[in-house]
């Protein structure tokens, strides 16, 4: 592709698109590529939002790895896991390779759209393309968090000075299979989150406006839709405390039906628990949620979760005509320590409308 006065998309869910095809709206469609990081979503899943608009070019880079986790009887277990981790290496070694040839062929772009700037691989994908504008688009709370990170970049780990010459090999190898994941200068952040920027940032609200001219304006199921999210998979909780207080959420709908609509990354486990454990119809739908009941012509009564992104969304777009409700969990039952979840919340209830609430589970 020849250098142009273009635009460069590089995302990874069906969310960011949504929120990218709102980008695209907001600022002018501007002649555009896509290269869309195949993880999990199925390609269908991307199928309805692609033709929407016209893509000069959609590139699919995939990018799926599992970390192995082989035992040989032969070696034992220790040089199992050695073997294991070459095995890692090397797969990251080709995933990094095969993303930078995706990206290379675009060359110089006015504006370069990203996703999730807490992957390390959207972060490496900034450093493969010569840019002049950067602009991130939302995929969930994450947001929240990237820009605390950048007004506090002291907080962000930093790995260990590699010391003697075999754990400088090893530094070595790592930086050329790695992802470099280091933060952007400068992000124009495009997203539905009332967040305070850093210095060089600037901040762009998403107010979905594409996407609520688009809505279907339907009736009502009489239902309850409760968002799973991923918390016991994850390391949030335990799978005990997610169905304790997933039981608590239902009661208080005093018998009016729920359904719950399980997170793609929730194991079939933690499903077949919900159905069995607490007598749940589990839908699952093949998008984001926000355009489910934007185009889907119907909406429940009530929309549900813990604390997923996807609450603040809805109120967003279907304002007083939607009831949505977070409900909170208590600090001392998450495991990974109470600071990242309860910023979310607090963050709900500065939002907090009529039809917005944050309730206790």
């Amino acid at each position: 592709m020849q250098n142009s006065n273009k635009d460069l998309f590089v995302l990874g869910t069906p969310l960011q698109l949504l929120n990218a095809i709102e980008a695209r709206h907001r600022f002018g469609d501007r002649p555009s590529a896509l290269a869309l990081l195949h993880w999990g979503w199925p390609a269908s899943a991307f199928d309805s939002l692609l033709g929407e608009m016209e893509w000069q070019e959609i590139v699919w880079v995939p990018m799926a790895a599992q970390r192995p986790a082989w035992r040989y009887p032969m070696i034992g277990p220790d040089a199992s896991s050695r073997l294991n981790e070459y095995v890692w290496t090397y797969q990251q070694y080709r995933r990094r390779r095969r993303l930078e040839a995706a990206l290379a062929r675009f060359g110089r772009v006015d504006r370069l759209v990203v996703g999730n700037l807490l992957g390390d691989h959207m972060r490496h994908a900034i450093g493969c393309i010569p840019h002049a504008e950067l602009m991130a688009v939302d995929d969930g709370t994450d947001t929240l968090r990237v820009a605390a990170l950048r007004r506090n970049p002291s907080e962000a780990p930093e790995g260990s000075p590699p010391a003697g010459l075999i754990k400088s090999i090893k530094q070595l190898i790592r930086q050329r299979c790695e992802w470099d994941c280091v933060q952007p200068e400068a992000v124009t952040f495009f997203t539905a989150c009332d967040i305070e920027i850093g210095p060089g940032d600037r901040l762009v609200r998403n107010d979905y406006r594409w996407l609520r001219g688009r809505a279907a304006g339907g009736g009502r199921n009489n239902q309850v839709y409760f968002l799973g999210q991923p918390l016991i998979e994850d390391g949030y909780v335990k799978e005990s405390t997610y169905l304790h207080y997933l039981q608590r959420a239902v009661r208080h709908f005093g018998g009016k039906p729920v359904v719950y609509i399980p997170h793609k990354r929730e194991s079939t486990r933690t499903v077949a628990l919900v159905e069995r454990e607490l007598g749940l119809v589990t839908v699952r739908f093949g998008g984001p949620i926000e355009l489910v009941l934007a185009l889907g012509g119907e909406l429940p009564d009530m929309l549900a979760s813990f604390f997923c992104s996807a609450l603040e969304n809805c109120s967003i777009l279907f304002g007083n005509s939607l009831e949505v409700v977070a409900f909170h969990l208590p600090p001392h039952v998450l495991i990974c320590g109470p600071e990242p979840v309860e910023g979310i919340y607090e963050y709900f209830r500065r939002r907090q409308t009529e039809t917005f609430q944050v309730l206790e589970a």
